[in-house]
């Protein structure tokens, strides 16, 4: 991935500063300082991540591209901590103590299944995932037709929270043409009290494959 050229004009001023001296000097370090911080975090927005996954039984490979940036095209993204599953619980609960319709969505959501990543799995998972930063899905190849696209980073990260679970869970419920009439009454409820109307937009996307958190190359 090319680096910006405001990544350069960074550095240079980093080196120019050490022409100076005194006070200036130390007002100019500071503001040269913040511009690198601002620049790394620059660095890391940018790009697509490609992941390749190998199943551990089959040997199967699988390779896809998703908007996520460099900062977090790795794999510990993948991982669980315990403070990951503290605040999905707590963020889950706390929707559901407001709103008893999402209840059944938060279950069917997975959250209250989820465990946090042993270091034998953080092991296994290293070896069978590859993430590589890439400079776009469509320099990977990626061609989707035009009323289908990939899900920005913002919208993965809804979709991914909590919240977004419940949300995709109740409107997974809905459409379940096996699911109580009861149970889809208290989806739609959960759907219409709980999100906005662009995050109801952008639910429905994902469900008619119109929207994809990634997609394969």
């Amino acid at each position: 991935m090319k680096l910006h050229p405001f990544i350069f004009f960074s550095i240079f001023l980093l080196l120019f500063a050490t022409c100076e001296d005194g006070e200036s000097l130390k007002k100019k370090n500071e503001s040269n300082e913040l511009l690198f911080l601002v620049s790394i975090q620059y660095i890391r927005s940018l790009g697509n991540c490609k992941r390749i996954e190998t199943q551990e039984n089959s040997g199967v490979i699988t390779t896809t591209c998703s908007r996520t940036p460099s900062g977090v095209c790795n794999v510990e993204s993948l991982f669980y901590t315990q403070a990951d599953l503290s605040y999905s619980i707590r963020e889950g609960r706390d929707i559901t103590n407001v709103y008893p319709e999402c209840f059944e969505s938060f279950i069917q959501s997975g959250i209250p299944n989820l465990k946090i990543t042993t270091e034998e799995n953080k092991t296994k998972m290293r070896t069978l995932n590859q993430f590589v930063v890439v400079e776009s899905c469509e320099m990977e190849g990626l061609s989707l037709p035009s009323n289908e696209r990939l899900a920005t980073y913002h919208e993965i990260q809804f979709l991914e929270s909590p919240k977004g679970k419940i949300g995709l869970a109740a409107k997974f419920i809905t459409g379940f043409a096996l699911a109580q009439t009861t149970s889809k009454a208290n989806a739609n409820q959960c759907l219409d009290k709980v999100f906005s109307q662009k995050e109801l937009e952008l639910i429905t996307s994902v469900q008619t494959n119109s929207v994809y958190i990634q997609k394969n190359l």
